[in-house]
This record gives structure tokens, sequence and C-alpha cells, in this order.
């Protein structure tokens, strides 16, 4: 199995992302997400998935640029103006409550992704 955690996922968009990604790799089977934020308003909003269908535009536009290999709306139901990602998506995600600064280390994982906290580090770090 492949571990990936997707730390301070704050809203999700994200850990989204990269399921998409590993689903269309053909990896989401064998793969556990962890998606962890100390926000708990911004977890929760990770965990519903739900999203602006506004929004979802300029996401779908984002995922065939880089190359998606389906449509974008394969992953998510629309409904009164907002979009849901799947449950199948959703089913490969635990969500925690976790503070990069004060916890210790979440879990072992293979891939770490954080580009969400990078923006919140001076340039040296993010370097």
């Amino acid at each position: 199995s492949i571990k990936v955690w997707v730390a301070g996922c704050s809203s999700g968009e994200e850990l989204w992302s990269l399921a998409v990604l590993f689903a269309e790799e053909r990896l989401a089977e064998r793969t556990v997400f962890y998606a962890t934020d100390i926000n708990a308003e911004a977890l929760r909003i990770a965990e519903n998935g739900i999203y602006s269908l506004d929004r979802m535009a300029g996401f779908s536009q984002n995922y065939l640029a880089a190359g998606g290999k389906r449509s974008l709306s394969d992953y998510y139901h629309a409904a009164y103006g907002a979009a849901k990602f799947s449950q199948t998506l959703k089913s490969r995600v635990v969500f925690a409550d976790h503070s990069l600064a004060t916890d210790s280390v979440f879990l072992e994982a293979h891939l770490v992704s954080c580009r969400n906290v990078l923006i919140y580090f001076d340039r040296a770090l993010q370097d």
C-alpha cells in the first residue's frame, strides 16, 4: 500500500487533486491519504469535499492544462450550484487534527505533500 500525507490540507484542494491523480494512474485502490490540519473548520470543509460550481470551472481548466486524462466532472457530483467529490475518492482518505508546529510526526509516509503549508514559510525555508 501507499501512504500519502497531505500535511496542512486546509480546505482540501491539494488533497482532492492528489486523489484524482492517483485514481488516473490506477494507484488509488492501494493508496491511503491522510489529510491533516490544525484548523477544525478548514478540515471540515476538506472532509465534506464540497465546492461551488464557480470554483469547479477553474479547477477543471487547471486539471486539463496539467494533462488530466478525463473530465474532472467524472470525479464529482454536481447539484444545487455545488460539486461534491465522489465517495470513491473519499473512501481512501483519513482526516485528522494535527499541528505541524507542536505535534509529533503523524505517520511514516511514502509521500508528504505540503504545498499549502509552504506559502507560510519564508523564502529560505521554501527553498
